[in-house]
């Protein structure tokens, strides 16, 4: 019977597990009936090296590249399964004879054919090792504007109902969606997004006797802003999470207010308005469940019509294990090469070469140049017998240098009789002639030295614009998943066909534990405060006499940074694969816009008022966690003053890199 393995990880049902469709399962009613069955085995022992009692330390060696030879292969699964079959041991599983593992550390997937009743034993160890695998959370907020007596339905459908997502549709159906954001953090840690714009608003005027006025603004923000502090509880099911939401819900309101009364000048001063609704709150939602957060009635509208509709705030939160794709490269080597290893070779071995020893083959390693020098044997006790005379600085002494053999013996790699290990100092290489399973723990100790190379991060970001449906959609596919590759794809093929732009591409190169920061930016001025000219004053140095002084109009101004500013924080894990990044991204996607107000006062009536600078932004503060060499959709937004029904995406990159000397 065909049969898909059940994992409790829905990112790795979603992502990968398809990709196994084809693997045989045994019938349930015989427990002894062996199967193959695939899971994702995040066990960072495997990877960084764990001690067996009966063969030392050891860990999951790295797949051999696509164009490896059936002997190869093989050798590979052998060592593969020994090393596999110690870690389980551990666990408490001891696999029976006949069974065979093949692990792929790159995407921390296992292939295992063993009995129904340890793929039983699997399914909690499994979901132990996932449930303490680094996770963060994934969130949407959905604004759906709607006629009111549909908004009040699905208020009274909400009360019964534990996941809102149905509800979501069926109001999308009915209206529009007003806001889309998209956003990560990591648990325990407060994210800030926003949307919309920035803008001008004067907060002080002094009026002289010639009604001549002096002015102050500042600013204050459009749009939505939306803040998250959630907790992911131990086995990543529960998400409690304290939300902060102000939504502006009809356009900023200028108005007059007048000043003066009775026989006095008619004055009057320019204030703003600004209609929002605000909520702040504390829930608990499960993994991938959407909830109604608040409602709000749109009294503010200028429009009488649009007062009959409500708008109504969805939050979707999902659990993101950190984790590689699931891969089915080790599934493929497992039923290819599976029958050859284990229990008697099937397929005819390839002719070994005349030259060498049976059984050994010749590989090239390509090292630094200073690993003769940086090798050393381990450590051992010192000799308690041995006299203070041997040690004296006079007395002299015959060294020798040690061998490239000597140190890989050193670390436990056999070398029988015809294997020999040699240095070639022009090419930086080692030549070492040895067993399969022996080259493959040469290796390994070589990739182990790479742990103390220096490491540089390496970014890439993407900001897009594509129309809003499609971007939609790219976000509900990717939603939850660990790698958003294929969605970033999509989004270049419609670049392509023009159906897509890339708005901005930023690229950032930096060091773990050090900020970075990189702008691409139009340094803009603009006024906060004007002081018109007062009366003279008399000269300082002489009170008798009155003096013209100095008559001066006095302007101060701020900075403002309009355009794309990225800053970033990253700590590189000790495994090389994970970064966690606190992230800064503030983007301006349209120009600033000067408002000056052309309208006529009333007759007899003095007007206060002054320019104002409006500018739109979005702006992301969270932390995030992801894998080396994996792609992420970060934040999704409508950008105020856009042409057409569009929306902008963010798209990151990162990677580790490892510095190795060149060739």
């Amino acid at each position: 019977m065909m049969k898909m393995s059940h994992l409790s990880y829905p990112a790795l049902v979603l992502a990968g597990v398809h990709l196994f469709s084809g693997i045989l399962m045994a019938q349930k009613a015989d427990p002894y009936a062996y199967s193959i069955q695939v899971y994702q085995l995040p066990a960072s022992e495997l990877i960084t090296g764990f001690v067996s009692e009966k063969k030392g330390r050891l860990r999951a060696p790295n797949l051999p590249p696509p164009s490896a030879s059936h002997g190869e292969l093989e050798a590979f699964l052998k060592r593969d399964h020994e090393v596999m079959k110690e870690w389980l041991d551990k666990q408490g599983i001891a696999l029976p004879p006949g069974s065979l593992a093949c692990y792929d550390p790159a995407t921390q997937t296992l292939a295992l054919r063993s009995m129904s009743t340890i793929h039983d034993m699997m399914q909690p160890l499994v979901q132990a090792l996932l449930e303490t695998s680094p996770a963060q959370l994934a969130w949407t907020l959905e604004i759906v504007e709607a006629p009111g007596a549909d908004v009040r339905q699905i208020m009274a459908e909400a009360v019964t109902l534990q996941n809102h997502q149905p509800l979501l549709e069926d109001l999308l159906a009915k209206g529009a969606s007003i806001v889309t954001m998209r956003g990560e953090t990591k648990a325990g840690q407060r994210t800030v997004s926003t949307q919309g714009l920035l803008r001008e608003v004067p907060t002080e005027y002094e009026v002289d006797e010639k009604n001549r006025a002096n002015s102050a603004k500042e600013q204050i923000r459009l749009g939505t802003e939306i803040e998250l502090d959630p907790v992911i509880s131990h086995d990543h099911r529960e998400i409690d999470i304290n939300v902060r939401l102000k939504h502006q819900t009809a356009p900023l309101i200028q108005r007059w207010d007048r000043l003066t009364a009775g026989s006095s000048p008619a004055l009057e001063a320019q204030w703003s308005g600004l209609p929002v609704a605000e909520l702040t709150t504390s829930t608990t939602l499960l993994d991938r469940e959407t909830r109604l957060l608040g409602v709000w009635s749109l009294d503010a509208d200028p429009n009488a019509e649009r007062r009959q509709l409500m708008r109504a705030a969805f939050l979707r939160a999902a659990v993101v294990h950190i984790l590689p794709l699931p891969g089915d490269r080790a599934l493929q080597i497992l039923t290819q090469r599976g029958e050859a290893v284990t229990p008697t070779p099937k397929n005819v071995r390839p002719v070994a070469d005349p030259a060498l020893p049976p059984g050994m083959q010749v590989r090239r390693f390509r090292i630094r140049p200073d690993f003769l020098s940086s090798g050393s044997i381990p450590a051992t006790a010192a000799d308690p017998f041995a006299g203070a005379a041997a040690d004296m600085p006079s007395e002299p002494r015959f060294r020798r240098s040690i061998t490239v053999e000597e140190i890989l013996k050193s670390y436990g790699i056999p070398f029988p009789e015809g294997a020999t290990a040699n240095y070639l100092a022009s090419s930086s290489e080692l030549l070492v002639r040895n067993t399969p399973e022996n080259l493959l723990l040469v290796e390994e100790y070589l990739e182990s030295l790479s742990d103390s190379r220096p490491r540089i991060l390496r970014q890439s970001l993407h900001i897009v614009e594509a129309g809003a449906a499609l971007l939609r959609q790219v976000e509900k596919d990717s939603f939850g998943l660990p790698d958003h590759a294929a969605a970033w794809q999509t989004v270049q093929d419609a670049a392509t066909q023009g159906n897509a732009r890339i708005v901005r591409s930023l690229w950032l190169e930096g060091k773990g534990g050090q900020r970075s920061k990189v702008s691409n930016v139009i340094e803009h001025h603009y006024t906060t405060e004007l002081s018109l000219p007062g009366p003279s004053q008399p000269a300082a140095d002489d009170k008798t006499k009155p003096s013209p002084g100095r008559s001066l109009l006095g302007v101060l101004s701020e900075m403002m940074q309009a355009g794309t500013t990225w800053e970033v924080d990253p700590v590189i894990g000790a495994d090389a694969r994970t970064i966690d990044i606190n992230w800064l991204l503030r983007h301006h996607p349209a120009p600033s816009t000067l408002l000056v107000s052309d309208e006529a006062p009333p007759e007899g009536v003095h007007r206060l008022a002054v320019p104002q600078w409006e500018y739109p932004e979005h702006q992301t503060d969270t932390a995030i966690t992801l894998l080396s060499g994996s792609t992420r959709l970060l934040a999704l937004w409508k950008p105020d003053k856009a042409e057409g029904d569009v929306m902008q995406a963010v798209f990151l990159r990162a990677d580790v890199v490892t510095l190795e000397a060149e060739k």
